[in-house]
């Protein structure tokens, strides 16, 4: 039994009918899509969409489209998994095919890193704006997640808009399933580094909450490259080492900027930078070559020029005490190189230093 075969058979003991209208791309339709792509179509992806076209809610929420309707690709999106999804360039073989419709998407790469696999499964979540995270080796691989948990017993349908739904509330952070499929095949070793984390620790990373499983205090360490947000306070400096730690970190939230952090972060491949601190200098933080999003709220700044070494920044927001002559770089840069403000400048209007 296939993959496809598997789930097709526990929607139909819960819906007997579901697939009497279906209609999917004909042998011809998918020769000729795979004629666009320059490449072949993993087997499990044309077995799938033969069946049917537009196939809504395959589980918690999240829609599937059809693949020729919704074919094509991003480019400068950043991999959260080093070395799985490529990072940075113009990559065109990436086919989105399921929406949450609020923002986030699940792609088929057909352009991986040197350790993903052609065909991965993986997911952008509007939180992190331009972020890919890695989901399942394959096409089979995803499907075979979704029949386990009918299996389990853990999804049902919502027959009358035919939509899985998830048994038990997972509090609206629906994504946080897929996120588990890259980790359940995992071999999981007590760890000794986190048993003791400091309070400032635990609220540190408590924001990482929709990608765990388990309490902080009950991290092992196969867990620990799920952790993709870090707030880091100055209290943090006590035990540093600690943010070594995560090899997977997006996203960073800072009120205390020193060199060892940097050259911490700097082996990471994190994307999105929000800094809270009295002095900004540009000049450090060019290490940090993966990032798309900057927000800055600062008294003091030096170095302004560095922002031309920032090559994949697509968003920024500074709010400081500029000069003339930063303030005029500032806007300049952002004209000449088409960056955006970033999403969350709001809240920075609402900042004050005190």
């Amino acid at each position: 039994m296939t993959s496809v075969q598997r789930l097709f058979n526990n929607i139909k003991k819960l819906v007997p009918n579901y697939f009497d209208d279906c209609i999917g791309y004909t042998k011809q339709e998918l020769e000729d899509f795979e004629k666009t792509l320059g490449f072949k179509l993993p087997d499990a992806v044309k077995e799938f969409y033969g069946t049917s076209k537009m196939y809504e809610g395959l589980g918690y929420g999240w829609d599937l489209f059809g693949i020729g309707i919704r074919g094509g690709g991003l480019c400068n999106l950043y991999s959260s998994h080093t070395n799985k999804i490529k990072a940075g360039g113009e990559i065109i073989n990436r086919i989105v095919i399921g929406s949450d419709g609020a923002g986030s998407e699940i792609y088929l790469d057909f352009d991986p890193d040197t350790e993903g696999t052609f065909g991965q499964v993986i997911v952008l979540f509007r939180e992190y704006h331009e972020v890919f995270f890695f989901i399942s080796q394959n096409f089979d691989e995803f499907l075979d997640f979704v029949s386990e948990q009918f299996e389990n017993n853990k999804v049902t349908i919502f027959e009358r808009q035919f939509c899985f739904e998830p048994k038990v509330s997972t509090g609206g952070q629906n994504y946080v399933h897929w996120v588990d499929l890259s980790h359940k095949n995992t071999l999981r070793n007590a760890s000794n580094k986190l048993v003791n984390l400091s309070e400032v620790w635990q609220k540190s990373l408590a924001y990482n909450g929709d990608f765990l499983d388990k309490p902080l205090s009950e991290m092992v360490e196969s867990d620990l490259d799920r952790i993709y947000y870090v707030n880091l306070f100055e209290e943090n400096l006590d035990s540093i080492e600690v943010l070594a730690l995560f090899p997977n970190i997006a996203k960073i939230s800072i009120r205390y900027i020193s060199t060892d952090i940097l050259e911490i972060l700097a082996k990471t491949r994190v994307a999105m930078l929000d800094v809270y601190v009295e002095t900004i200098d540009f000049k450090q933080l060019v290490a940090l070559k993966y990032l798309v999003d900057m927000k800055i709220s600062c008294k003091n700044i030096a170095n302004i020029e560095y922002l031309s070494e920032f090559k994949h920044l697509k968003y920024l927001s500074i709010r400081a005490d500029f000069t003339s002559e930063q303030e005029k770089f500032y806007q300049n840069h952002k004209e000449t190189n088409n960056i955006s403000e970033s999403t969350y400048a709001f809240l920075l209007r609402s900042w004050s230093l005190s």
